[in-house]
């Protein structure tokens, strides 16, 4: 079809959280296309647009395309990519996806997915992207989908293994919107579910309480559209005493304010269907049922389960993925340990052998026992609160690295949280040794574990995983000249240049990847954050450990303040701990700032509740108004100096906004450059 050559030049720009005209914008010329993009809610590109996501290009001040994409697990997943019919032919498209891959270069690549009855394979193939497989779409008419990735180069596991997927127990009144009730005003929000893009991404999961219920209805269309509906999700039927259990720990958490509960056949069902999926194991239930988010949404949550509307869950889509694979609230306080492995426990850990990739117990257990006699090697493991073994890890110092010789996590529900937990107890054992790097040569390792090492920054060269761990802070110079020592020793391909002109997005890339290490002359901000020392001794066991012989502290954390001002992410974050007692006031850590949000405290708290140890009613309580504000945070440093008050006056010299910083202070890279030194006792 031919377009016209538009002579108003064209714009790419990342469309800020308050720009509702642009957001407006993208959002009707993407309902121009919902046929072809699928169902369209304006709170997608509102959460796109607060994450930093929504890519529009402008022309003469009117959107005329965008990409609507988000970042999970190392690549960026392209949502929706839309340009305008008087703007196409002419290279916007190219423009567009080219701008994704430089913007996110550190990532392993972009990913989409498309029907294949569009006939644009060709398109794809011109914007840089190759096919990786096929799928059958879960929408009514069963599309087969093309899968395309358009790789950055690094090494990865991608084109072999997609990441985990949310699973998502669904309620009755969802079914019925996906089946029998598809043209019900409203309908749509639940049909985004089964959007093709969303194919690889979640799964849907259907308990046996909830098909007894369909099958009470009368027999007839409604039933068996709502049993079509059923027949394209995955079945669980978890134990009726589980489920008993479940059901009783629910009614013993529901608020009294609600009255008689159970009051009706409605709400027995709908009690069941809730326990149901916390006996499963599940991290979400999605329903917009109003009756029973309002009695059953925080029963559930402190069993660990979301209920959800759909679109909340559309929307959040990716954090809520990383939110079930990752808990680490689960393992505070409840008796995991972290601890040496005795000769005498090698017959506890055979179920640690990998029967997917061949390797018979018998050589597994020859194996372990192997490396209890090998000199100067560790064995460690993580024990559950039952005393059983979930986790197995050797290593030992072999020159400039750490060397994992064995690295297995159990196939259980917190695998993909121990995997992430080890992964940094690693890097904090090669920093506190000296060493430049880690290397597994495990040939046997749980795709769990794979897909956390790709998540830290580890490449996959052959069958060896390496990560450089570089205890560095210093200019973009002096990060590069380190990193590159430690790739000519390892024989491993140098890094490209670094450059005090990087965005801070990629810095943060690098400084996660590279941790601990720390570019100070590049646009990455840091900012003093003032901290209440019960908070800072919930969250960083500062100023006493709130529990010291369990796993250990969790890599990300979630702090609740006042929406006033704040940080913007990425960034990097000193916490300055308050109050006289039992410690003295002083600069205790440092974090990675990763997302910012703004929300009111009941949303805050649904969508950050796996990070935190905050109660809904503290949140509320953590400023005036009605917002309050999540700084989500990831490897913390607890300095093993502390800065305490006297010392940073001096070191803060004229700048007596430091000294008690009751809302976020920026400071500039020499200043934390010195305080981050000092507090690990490194003096200039």
């Amino acid at each position: 079809m031919p377009t016209s050559t538009p002579s108003t030049p064209v714009q790419l720009e990342t469309v800020l959280p308050g720009d509702d005209e642009a957001i407006a914008q993208a959002f009707e010329l993407g309902c121009q296309f919902k046929a072809t993009l699928g169902p369209q809610m304006r709170g997608a590109y509102e959460a796109a647009a607060k994450d930093g996501h929504l890519l529009a290009a402008r022309s003469g001040g009117k959107v005329v395309g965008f990409a609507l994409y988000g970042v999970a697990y190392q690549r960026v997943r392209l949502a929706y990519l839309c340009v305008s019919e008087e703007f196409r032919r002419n290279g916007l498209a190219k423009r567009i996806v080219d701008h994704l891959s430089a913007t996110h270069r550190d990532l392993a690549g972009i990913s989409v997915k498309c029907r294949q009855s569009y006939g644009i394979d060709k398109i794809w193939i011109s914007l840089g992207f190759h096919k990786r497989s096929e799928v059958k779409g879960r929408s009514h008419a069963g599309h087969l989908l093309t899968a395309w990735w358009r790789d950055h180069g690094h090494p990865d596991l991608f084109s072999r293994q997609d990441p985990p997927l949310l699973r998502a127990a669904l309620d009755n009144n969802v079914i019925r919107d996906l089946g029998p009730s598809r043209s019900r005003q409203g309908a749509s929000e639940s049909l985004a579910l089964v959007a093709d893009h969303l194919t690889d991404q979640l799964e849907l999961v259907v308990t046996t309480s909830v098909r007894r219920e369909i099958a009470d209805l009368e027999d007839g269309p409604i039933r068996a559209a709502c049993e079509e509906v059923m027949s394209g999700c995955t079945s669980l039927a978890p134990d009726n005493e589980a489920v008993a259990a479940a059901q009783r720990l629910l009614l013993e958490k529901i608020d009294p304010e609600h009255g008689k509960y159970p009051d009706g056949r409605r709400d027995e069902w709908d009690l069941r269907h809730v326990a149901s999926a916390v006996a499963s194991k599940l991290g979400v239930f999605v329903t917009h049922d109003a009756r029973l988010i309002g009695v059953l949404r925080q029963p559930a949550r402190a069993l660990g389960l979301r209920i959800l509307e759909p679109a909340d869950v559309v929307v959040h889509l990716d954090e809520l993925t990383r939110a079930e694979a990752y808990r680490p609230v689960a393992l505070l306080g409840t008796g995991y340990q972290h601890t040496a492995l005795g000769s005498e426990q090698d017959q506890g850990v055979e179920h640690l052998a990998s029967n997917a990739t061949g390797e018979g117990r018998r050589d597994f257990l020859r194996r372990v026992h192997s490396l209890a006699i090998a000199a100067d090697t560790q064995r460690s493991a993580v024990m559950d609160p039952k005393g059983e073994i979930i986790a197995l890890y050797a290593t030992s110092q072999q020159g400039f690295t750490l060397t994992v010789s064995l690295l297995r996590v159990a196939n259980h529900p917190l695998r993909d949280t121990v995997a992430r937990q080890l992964l940094l107890i690693l890097r904090n054992q090669a920093r506190a040794q000296n060493l430049g790097a880690i290397v597994v040569d495990d040939p046997h390792l749980a795709p769990a574990v794979q897909l956390a090492m790709l998540e830290d920054g580890f490449q996959q060269l052959q069958d060896r995983w390496t990560a450089f761990v570089i205890d560095t802070c210093g200019t973009a110079a002096d990060v590069e000249r380190d990193v590159i020592a430690v790739a000519r020793h390892l024989d491993l391909p140098e890094p490209p240049p670094l450059r005090s002109t990087m965005p801070a997005a990629a810095v943060a890339q690098h400084e996660r990847k590279w941790w601990p290490a720390k570019i100070i002359d590049t646009a990455l901000p840091t900012y003093v954050v003032s901290i209440q020392q019960r908070w800072s001794n919930q969250l960083f066991g500062v100023p006493e450990p709130l529990w010291r012989e369990a796993l250990g502290l969790s890599r990300e954390h979630v702090y609740y303040r006042a929406a006033t001002g704040g940080p913007a992410a990425p960034a990097r974050i000193l916490w300055y701990m308050s109050g006289n007692k039992p410690a003295a006031p002083g600069i205790i850590a440092c974090s990675q700032l990763e997302l910012v949000v703004e929300g009111a405290p009941e949303e805050l708290h649904n969508r950050f509740q796996h990070l935190g140890v905050w109660e809904l009613s503290q949140i509320q309580g953590a400023g005036d108004g009605r917002h309050r504000q999540a700084l989500r945070v990831t490897n913390t440093e607890i300095f093993p100096h502390p800065i305490r008050l006297p010392r940073l006056k001096i070191l803060s010299g004229s700048r007596t906004n430091l000294l008690y910083p009751l809302s976020p202070r920026k400071i500039e890279p020499e200043l934390f450059a010195q305080l981050y030194r000092e507090g690990f006792g490194r003096h200039e």
